[in-house]
């Protein structure tokens, strides 16, 4: 699982974490804090949690669940992998330049 924590900010509403696309390219289940488009990316296509910023017990429970949960799990690698599948179409090129050993 890909774990990414941010302060709710102006800055991170009109931006993004890169980080993020990493974990979507590497089919890594997501937990994220809310606050920008990724985040909203990851709720609605189950990519895997997004929680409040100030709330450390959600953060735990998604941590927790994320590791316990395989079937959750597994859902959130399936729902990645068509989510791949859709930037790859937007951005041709980006896999053969960002992954050369594929």
């Amino acid at each position: 699982m890909g774990v990414i924590s941010h302060p709710e900010h102006i800055e991170t509403r009109f931006a993004f974490r890169t980080r993020v696309l990493d974990y979507i390219w590497a089919h890594l289940p997501i937990i994220t804090t809310k606050g920008d488009s990724l985040s909203d990316l990851v709720e609605e296509e189950g990519l895997g949690l997004a929680v409040k910023e100030t709330d450390v017990e959600a953060m735990v429970e998604a941590i927790l669940r994320m590791a316990s949960d395989k079937e959750f799990y597994q859902s959130c690698v399936q729902n990645l992998e068509r989510v791949t599948v859709y930037l790859y179409s937007l951005w041709p090129g980006s896999r053969d330049s960002a992954f050369p050993l594929y």
